[in-house]
């Protein structure tokens, strides 16, 4: 019955997304903000149907997102850091972001047919709504991970001085870097679009002056400067083998003499197939990229074709939910 039990778990995980959506579509954690409230009290917050609510508050209690006393509703505690709007850790927008692409999902048996992706490969660059709901998608993902502590950890960052985040989006890594480094300089190269999204960002975290925004498409355009460190977090996973191997070949120029490259990513074992949610992530990115999760000796060979050394593979995260690979000039 284990294996029924899952197989199940599985084909129904569609109805606890669908939940939680529209949960967070609806308002219904911040509605709870201010504490405890009772299904008419709820109600009356989202101007929803009373019966109706109430059996959706129910199906929340039974999730785990919310919990229930004496008829009342709360927020439940393990879960309130990210799902209470305006948390550090809050994971709304990541939330949003998966909902907006639910329609998207409906084509992957097309996608398997015809070997075509379901959306054009332009990184939400033409849906402004969209795209900002995917760049603070990052940023609530990064920071509710700890994903710049883990990268701190493993990287001495006590001798880097300049940094180049290629493809960083909300600048979530070059932001936490330079806030726990003061003598480090940080660059980030990006979409025109998505940069106008970043300029909110490091102006809430008052870094607007700390880190340089440079404009351009990293697959055609090229990259000035020297740096200490060339860092790439969740890039290569969107693009091609060939456009990877093109890339590498351009910031192998990037990177001062003794400086490193350090892509950030899943990593996949020799056949494709583990850790599991990098290969469940592969199917996605058949749908938005032209790209996959690819496994560490293809990284390292296209690292060694463009001229680096010392490549060697750091698991990352605790558990590891992703891998480090690194590489000298």
């Amino acid at each position: 019955m284990k294996n029924l039990s899952e197989i199940l778990r599985i084909a129904d995980g569609h109805v606890a997304a669908r939940i939680l959506h529209t949960a967070t579509e609806l308002g219904v954690f911040g509605a709870l903000e201010d504490g405890p409230l009772d299904a008419d009290g709820v109600t009356e917050r989202l101007g929803s149907h009373r019966a109706n609510t109430e059996v959706f508050l129910d199906a929340l209690v039974g999730m785990q997102m919310l919990r229930k006393d004496a008829g009342s509703y709360d927020i439940s505690p393990a879960v309130r850091p990210f799902l209470l709007p305006g948390g550090e850790s809050y994971m709304g927008d990541l939330i949003r972001f998966t909902s907006g692409n639910w329609d998207i999902w409906e084509r992957l048996p097309e996608v398997i047919i015809t070997g075509q992706s379901a959306r054009a490969h332009d990184m939400f660059q033409s849906e402004s709504e969209q795209l900002e709901r995917f760049i603070m998608a990052m940023h609530n993902l990064v920071r509710a991970r700890g994903d710049v502590e883990h990268l701190t950890q493993a990287v001495d960052f006590s001798s880097i001085r300049t940094m180049l985040d290629v493809g960083s989006g909300p600048a979530s890594f070059p932001i936490g870097c330079c806030q726990r480094y003061p003598e480090l300089a940080a660059t980030v190269f990006d979409l025109p679009n998505t940069l106008e999204v970043t300029r909110k960002v490091l102006a809430r975290e008052g870094l607007s002056e700390r880190i340089a925004l440079v404009a351009g498409d990293y697959r055609s355009d090229p990259i000035s400067g020297r740096f200490d460190l060339v860092f790439l977090s969740n890039v290569i996973h969107a693009e091609s083998a060939e456009t990877n191997a093109r890339l590498f070949e351009k910031l192998f120029a990037n990177v001062a003499d003794g400086g490193e490259i350090i892509i950030k990513d899943h990593i996949l074992n020799e056949d494709r197939t583990a850790p599991a949610n990098g290969a469940i992530f592969s199917v996605s990115m058949l749908l938005f990229t032209e790209g996959r999760d690819y496994t560490f000796e293809e990284v390292k060979g296209w690292l060694i074709a463009a001229g680096f050394r010392d490549v060697r593979r750091v698991p990352f995260g605790d558990p590891p939910h992703s891998a480090l690979v690194r590489a000298r000039r």
